[in-house]
């Protein structure tokens, strides 16, 4: 059985999803489909490792009703997965053998968790914090175990955003939650030294076990609990295990159909891979000075390009580049605010004219970073009511005297 669409979408994230709308804005009056392999209508993924707690319904946190699918003329397919993109018969091949034919397409496949156990002799249960079916799995385990008698221990392998939103979840659940990080970092992507430093002592105020620079070497399953040991010898025991070590672009579908793959799937400054009716956006996808977003806006924004320059394919129109804007992340764990943007350390450092600037008072820490006095990035700590002003400095390359002003920032300690 075949089919006919003159865009398809593989993916329904922030990328799919907003290559649609912008489709569809972009005066594309076409068949659409748009594809996901989840089990329900495509919905905002940062919410989930922030909702644990609330116990959210099924569709809390979707981006748009059934019904807008419906009046918008796409046709939304859930629980499908693409196994072949036939690119010289311009086909995708389902799972179930199903092929549609298309004219333009778009990946936005997004990334898929980094398996820890991958070095570990043996597999054990564990759970990837990535989409929502899964949270709902890893908090209907919690609660069966709390429900059959005592205490749950959960280990969570990772030391980003993720684990520390799951751990500051656990914390409100009441679930003893232990933090093993392989790199001894937390957050070491997004934040400098002194504001991982009070992240660090945050959570031992809030008597949070840490495990830093621990390595995996040997993991088993024992009496319905999980056994870790590490290189060092030592060995731990958990109930419940998570994985929250981060993702790696979703690039299997692309390699496998031929296109053009690195870490990411290659394309061009228009979101076009080595073949000019293919498109790639979001986290999937990597650009030609080698970023790879991992923030749901810059995803946003690609879908929207991406979706933009596959209607003008069809139409025969000029492609527009999608330019980088630098898009902040933000993270809220034991009531302190963590905020990063742009290029923190090290990234600028290796810039000419780099220099740090730390401001700290009773109340915030701020580590601005320029380059030739210029804004290249900031990590703020516990002044959330000011973000939108630091994100439009980054943005806009503000001068150092001019941020220093405008957002009163008055000690001043150079490279601290």
């Amino acid at each position: 059985m075949s089919d006919e669409f003159p865009l398809v979408i593989i993916g329904a994230g922030a990328g799919g999803v907003s290559a649609a709308e912008a489709a569809r804005e972009a005066g594309f009056t076409g068949r659409m489909l748009l594809l996901t392999h989840e089990d329900r209508l495509p919905y905002k993924r940062t919410k989930i490792s922030k909702s644990l707690v609330e116990r959210p319904e099924r569709d809390a946190f979707a981006l748009h009703d059934a019904e807008w699918y419906a009046s918008n003329e796409i046709t939304l397919m859930t629980e499908r997965r693409a196994s072949f993109i036939d690119t010289e018969r311009a086909v995708v091949r389902l799972v179930d053998g199903t092929e549609v034919r298309y004219r333009s397409l778009i990946l936005a496949v997004g990334a898929e968790a980094i398996d820890p156990l991958d070095d570990a002799n043996l597999s054990v249960p564990v759970h990837f914090p990535y989409d929502f079916a899964s949270v709902e799995r890893l908090t209907k385990e919690i609660r069966a175990r709390e429900e059959s008698g005592g205490a749950v221990r959960v280990g969570i392998l990772g030391g980003g955003v993720v684990a520390l939103e799951l751990l500051d979840q656990f914390s409100k659940m009441g679930v003893r939650a232990t933090l093993m990080t392989r790199s001894g970092r937390l957050m070491g992507r997004e934040l400098d030294d002194h504001a991982h430093d009070l992240l660090f002592r945050s959570l031992e105020q809030n008597d949070v076990e840490i495990y830093r620079g621990v390595r995996l070497n040997y993991a088993s399953s024992r009496h319905d609990r999980i056994r870790l040991s590490f290189h060092d010898s030592s060995r731990d025991y958990f109930d419940v295990l998570v994985a929250a070590g981060g993702s790696t672009p979703r690039i299997s579908l692309a390699r496998d159909s031929g296109l053009h793959v690195d870490t990411g799937v290659l394309v061009n400054s228009a979101l076009q891979t080595n073949d000019e009716r293919i498109f790639a956006c979001g986290d999937c996808s990597e650009h030609p000075e080698g970023r790879i977003t991992h923030l749901w806006r810059d995803a946003v924004r690609q879908g929207c390009v991406a979706g933009g320059n596959a209607v003008r394919l069809l139409h025969g129109q000029e492609l527009e580049p999608y330019r980088y804007i630098p898009f902040r992340l933000k993270c809220e764990v034991f009531g302190h605010y963590y905020y990063s943007i742009g290029e923190p350390e090290p990234k600028s450092m290796y810039h000419a004219g780099f220099e740090k600037h730390v401001f700290v008072d009773s109340v915030r820490y701020v580590a601005a970073f320029t380059i030739a006095n210029e804004l290249s990035g900031v990590v703020m700590v516990d002044d959330r009511d000011r973000e939108e002003e630091y994100t439009t400095a980054v943005v806009e390359r503000w001068t150092l005297d001019r941020f220093r002003e405008q957002l009163q920032l008055r000690s001043d300690r150079r490279g601290s």
